[in-house]
């Protein structure tokens, strides 16, 4: 072999190691490894009042094209897509169900990948009316002896007097 037969092979070396290199950037192991540390959920466990709305997302997303949102049991949830990797949960009735977010994920990763957080919704606090005290005096009597008043005003005659 010459001298440039040698640097071609020396070129088709060096592109083998560079293509494999980037193969194990796009494997599987690799993907699965470092997207699980990603693509989290903005909550795990939720708390909600019958009748409120929180966002949900998903946190750094990478190597996704798009979520697909399930609740477990309707009647107590509803979620609502706002974006690409985004939602709003909407709380309808008290007790606990799951969410589901389901990741569309680049081609060049296989597998499927799913998020879940458990969404507990509690009954709206009831508000109950105390009674405000009133500005008119009460004319209930008191039950404690009070000291009697005289109708005469101080410097007069008393009945005894009298």
């Amino acid at each position: 072999m010459n001298g440039e037969g040698k640097k071609i092979l020396a070129v088709l070396c060096s592109l083998c190691l560079l293509m494999g290199t980037f193969y194990a950037l796009t494997n599987t192991a690799y993907a699965k490894r470092y997207s699980l540390k990603i693509n989290e959920l903005s909550s795990k466990k939720i708390t909600l009042v019958v009748g409120k709305k929180k966002n949900i997302r998903i946190k750094k997303p990478m190597m996704i094209k798009g979520v697909t949102w399930k609740i477990q049991n309707k009647k107590i949830v509803s979620v609502k897509k706002t974006g690409k990797y985004k939602a709003v949960i909407t709380a309808k009735k008290e007790g606990t169900t799951k969410l589901t977010a389901k990741l569309k994920v680049d081609p060049r990763v296989s597998g499927s990948y799913t998020r879940t957080a458990v969404i507990k919704v509690k009954k709206k606090k009831s508000v109950t009316a105390t009674a405000a005290p009133s500005a008119v005096p009460s004319t209930v009597p008191s039950e404690e002896p009070s000291e009697e008043v005289s109708p005469l005003p101080s410097g007069t005659e008393t009945e005894q007097e009298l």
